[in-house]
């Protein structure tokens, strides 16, 4: 669940069959927040070359996601999917995280 007009901060670590930490060196990400999977257009884009996704290259295997409190409240109280792409330096694309979410309403406007 995220409340409507909050700041959202996750940080996860994507670790190999190990446990040891992926380098993220070379990698670009991207996110997409839609109401459902029929539809065509994101309702919510966020990735690196925005720097709303941020990766730690040294070894530490970690992607940091911020979503500001604009974009949450732009968001209608509902049920969204999401999914997380990592893409590394020769075009490998994996697909890190999918779920669903749902958006607590606010009452005070950001």
């Amino acid at each position: 669940m995220i409340q409507q007009g909050t700041t959202v901060q996750r940080r996860i670590v994507w670790r190999d069959g190990d446990g040891e930490p992926i380098d993220l060196a070379g990698y670009r990400a991207k996110m997409h927040v839609k109401k459902g999977y029929e539809a065509e257009e994101p309702i919510l884009e966020l990735s690196t070359s925005d720097g709303s996704l941020e990766l730690e290259t040294e070894d530490k295997g970690e992607i940091w996601i911020q979503i500001e409190p604009t974009q949450t409240w732009d968001l209608e109280p509902d049920n969204y999917i999401y999914d997380l792409l990592l893409i590394s330096a020769d075009d490998m694309y994996y697909r890190l995280l999918e779920g669903e979410f749902l958006i607590q309403p606010a009452v005070t406007a950001v």
